[in-house]
């Protein structure tokens, strides 16, 4: 069951490479960039965009109340280097959507594109994001996201879990099941966010600015009118975790939207990820009851290897990525405990991010 899903996925995906190709078009563009506590990130952020973004585009820089040097480190860096039309705000309320919301308001511009401040960038990923919307029909639009490949089995794991997000993520819009994308790299039309009362309704949650948008837009304009680029040139890189534990709380932070979504297909799809990627786990239990033999152990996860082998590395394949052949036996071997891991944890509740703490069950 787990390879012909893994292939149905991996079709689906393959499909959104045949999409049609876009015209270029003198849209007004505002790049906003939310940021809290990231004194490590903003002078290096700024450097790259200064670099890579056109300079017809707003960037907007919103300050969620950080509580270090980031904004002092950002106006320096933006003095030094004599940059203009740079603005840097400090958010009207508390948390990420607030920061983006009052961003979005204080832009003039047509198309909004969203992004963090920890993302790295080697080209101008957000230039290929605003081409869809070059059809009318288009509103929203999400590019892919993965962590920057390091050294070591624990950056490698990361950046192969990253890619399973990214087929999922593909597959589901191009099947009009439009599920999640990410805030890091996100274009949106600012009539449409405006339309829909943009993060109203979840504004108390942490995290979620994203998902919750993509599905406001796909019910009241329809899945067609949102889009996921799969291609080398609409890629953005985010830092590897450092630790484990890091890690775990990114990934339960982002379990905890699903009960807020109120909707009957986001639970489903839940539990039924969830129980898809423990399930061969069930395989080792068996093994060990002595209900099922070494040698049928041994073919359904050689099987399960060969399957994340071949699939997730044409997914980093299609956008350039290099992967070495033996992380992914170890990948396909812990996922499935780590996906266990986090589900617990969104189970037990509560999680810290950015110095806030967060309780997910009321």
């Amino acid at each position: 069951m787990y390879i012909s899903i893994m292939v149905y996925l991996y079709l689906r995906y393959k499909r959104i490479e045949s999409k049609p190709h876009w015209t270029s078009q003198p849209f007004k563009v505002a790049l906003i960039i939310p940021f809290r506590n990231e004194s490590k990130n903003v002078q290096r952020l700024a450097g790259q965009l200064a670099k890579c973004v056109p300079n017809s585009w707003e960037i907007i820089w919103v300050d969620d109340h950080s509580e270090d040097s980031s904004t002092q480190l950002l106006v320096s860096w933006i003095n030094t280097h004599e940059i203009e039309g740079w603005q840097v705000l400090a958010a009207k309320g508390e948390g990420k959507k607030r920061a983006l919301h009052t961003g979005i308001l204080c832009s003039s511009a047509e198309i909004i594109v969203t992004t963090d401040a920890d993302v790295i960038l080697d080209q101008d990923a957000f230039a290929e994001l605003i081409l869809p919307f070059s059809d009318p029909d288009v509103n929203l639009v999400a590019g892919p996201v993965i962590s920057q490949r390091g050294s070591g089995v624990f950056d490698a794991f990361q950046q192969i879990e990253w890619a399973s997000v990214l087929l999922v993520t593909g597959a589901l819009f191009e099947a009009g099941k439009p599920l999640m994308c990410s805030g890091a790299n996100l274009a949106f039309r600012k009539k449409v966010f405006l339309e829909v009362d943009g993060y109203k309704g979840n504004e108390h949650l942490l995290s979620g600015d994203d998902e919750f948008l993509l599905k406001k837009v796909a019910k009241r304009y329809g899945p067609s009118s949102t889009v996921f680029l799969a291609t080398t040139k609409s890629l953005v890189f985010v830092p590897p975790a450092n630790l484990v534990g890091e890690f775990l709380q990114q990934r339960v932070r982002w379990g905890s939207k699903w009960r807020s979504h109120g909707s009957l297909f986001h639970a489903i799809s839940a539990m039924f990820a969830v129980l898809f990627t423990v399930l061969p786990l069930f395989s080792l239990l068996f093994f060990l009851a002595g209900s099922l033999s070494g040698w049928m152990l041994g073919i359904i996860w050689i099987g399960r290897f060969m399957c994340d082998y071949y699939i997730l590395g044409n997914v980093l394949k299609v956008l350039a990525l290099d992967f070495q052949w033996f992380y992914f036996p170890v990948t396909s071997l812990i996922h499935p405990g780590y996906v266990l891991a986090v589900c617990l944890g969104v189970i037990q509740g509560g999680f810290s991010w950015k110095g806030r703490k967060s309780k997910l069950f009321h």
